[in-house]
């Protein structure tokens, strides 16, 4: 065991991450997202503010949707209580058998694939929010259109220090990738290739993301243009920090793998999942509060005073 650690500890480290993991993926963040759709259904009703719900029947009342709603938020919120239960079920399993970390790693591959189980209802969340706001700029009936025709520029809404950090980062996992991997290595030059093309189009993308906010069109046709700055501001945020986490977190792995220190990998994997979480959902949570939304566009006949 590295740093002279005895398995026990290493069990122990593995057991309070993973912990974490399940507290932040499964009832910490769930129950905060479940909080705010609730607060927004009760303070801000289907039926006095339509727009605001564009997938609602018009053949049931305003208020049956809404108790659909709620219903669909318990839901939510079991669903991720069970996965929840399942991860206690197996850390239950892991510190009651004769299970031992491998000085070799591999116990990460159970780590992701629990997060996935964990993801799967937020990406649904997600998913639901885009088809939404989609609806919505179908419905978007404005008959005259208002733009805001001031220039924005990327460092409008970041500090240079954050792009050019994330852009480092990229450049030393990419050195150190490319001279701890070298050609002959058990690595071939196809796997080379495609990692090196993974990671580069993930940040190529995150960078069309950012663009698309920053000079596109609103993803939300009803939001104001300080809304919409703020939105951007966080996106371009959460798109940073994710990039640098990504590449570091890959340099660490590789780290790991070459000075033979694999036995942390399913540690660092969770707690980079755990980051992923913190400064995504969590970061969103943060900086766009309900409070500061302007819910009165959705009323009807408010299409065009949100500007």
């Amino acid at each position: 065991m590295p740093f002279d650690m005895t398995p026990t500890a290493v069990l122990i480290l593995y057991t309070l991450v993973f912990l974490s993991q399940v507290y932040i993926g499964s009832i910490h963040y769930p129950r905060a997202m479940t909080a705010r759709v609730r607060h927004i259904i009760s303070h801000f009703p289907p039926g006095d503010y339509p727009k605001l719900y564009p997938d609602a029947p018009a053949s049931i009342p305003a208020q049956t949707y809404s108790n659909r709603l709620l219903r669909g938020t318990k839901l939510f919120l079991i669903i991720n209580y069970l996965i929840a239960a399942a991860g206690l079920g197996l850390i239950t399993v892991m510190l009651t058998s004769d299970y031992q970390p491998s000085t070799k790693g591999g116990a990460e591959i159970f780590v992701m694939t629990y997060f996935f189980m964990q993801s799967a209802p937020i990406v649904y969340a997600a998913i639901k929010e885009y088809t939404t706001h989609k609806r919505m700029r179908e419905l978007f009936d404005e008959p005259r259109r208002s733009a805001d025709l001031r220039p924005r520029r990327l460092f409008d809404y970041i500090s240079p220090a954050g792009p050019i950090a994330a852009i480092a980062m990229y450049l030393i996992w990419l050195t150190f990738f490319l001279s701890v991997i070298p050609e002959g290595s058990s690595a071939t030059s196809l796997e080379r290739v495609a990692t090196i093309v993974l990671i580069t189009g993930m940040n190529v993308a995150y960078a069309v993301i950012i663009a698309g906010h920053i000079s596109g069109k609103k993803i939300n046709p009803y939001q104001s243009a300080t809304e919409r700055e703020q939105v951007t501001r966080t996106t371009v945020r959460i798109l940073t920090i994710s990039s640098f986490m990504a590449s570091f977190f890959l340099t660490m792995t590789q780290a790991a793998d070459h000075f033979a220190f694999e036995v942390f990998d399913p540690v660092m994997v969770s707690a980079f999942m755990q980051m992923c979480l913190v400064f995504g959902i969590g970061e969103t949570f943060r900086s766009i509060r309900v409070d500061q939304i302007n819910f009165d566009v959705y009323k009807e006949g408010e299409i065009g005073k949100n500007t």
